[in-house]
């Protein structure tokens, strides 16, 4: 084993005969310069070498997150801070689905959303009549609903339903429901004459 000795100038090659622990313990600050120098030092224990003591690398900034690289590149309207409108408010302040209604689905082992919810949002978004921009269909994945269609069966059933309800849409959703053995989740007491399951939202 090398017995350890100051070198006369600053080395960057590898020692490969280890230093000794007790050298190690003994020479640590000198052992340490020279690691900051670029000398690479084995630390054996009972001839055997244990670890080794090299000079830290330089810190790679490349990939530092840099501050105000995105100046310019947006914007905050003078009123953000303001007051929201009324209706806006209200969205944030009345929940849509009571607790219960909330509840219920989280708890579902399935969760169906008819094609006739979907066929109602999209004429009445053209109409100007509702603000509803995404697709049902790409929303459904996203909550692990599924799709049911709108069968020719379903349509047949509409001539036995009373005319208790008259909204074309309602009607078609109760009719689904009856003939699926599904349960309406709604708001609208309009479902009640009919002996189809609700969850009131």
């Amino acid at each position: 084993m090398a017995k350890y000795r100051k070198p006369k100038k600053p080395m960057t090659t590898v020692l490969r005969e280890p230093v000794s622990l007790y050298d190690a313990k003994t020479h640590l600050s000198e052992l340490v310069e020279e690691a900051a120098r670029g000398r690479e030092i084995i630390i054996a224990k009972s001839g055997k070498p244990k670890a080794r003591l090299v000079p830290l690398a330089p810190k790679d900034t490349r990939h530092l997150r840099v501050p105000g690289k995105g100046k310019g590149k947006g914007w905050v309207a003078p009123d953000f801070d303001a007051p929201l409108p009324p209706e806006v408010q209200r969205l944030f302040e009345e929940p849509l689905l009571r607790p219960a209604a909330v509840g219920t689905v989280q708890r579902a082992d399935l969760v169906v959303v008819s094609a006739v919810s979907a066929w109602e949002i999209g004429i009445k978004h053209a109409l100007g009549k509702l603000d509803f921009p995404d697709a049902v269909e790409d929303i459904l994945p996203m909550y692990d609903f599924v799709q049911l269609a709108a069968t020719v069966r379903h349509g047949d059933l509409l001539r036995s339903l009373p005319p208790h309800h008259r909204d074309p849409f309602d009607r078609l959703l109760i009719v689904q429901a009856l003939d699926e053995g599904l349960t309406i989740l709604t708001s609208d007491r309009a479902f009640e004459p009919y002996r189809v399951p609700v969850v009131w939202a």
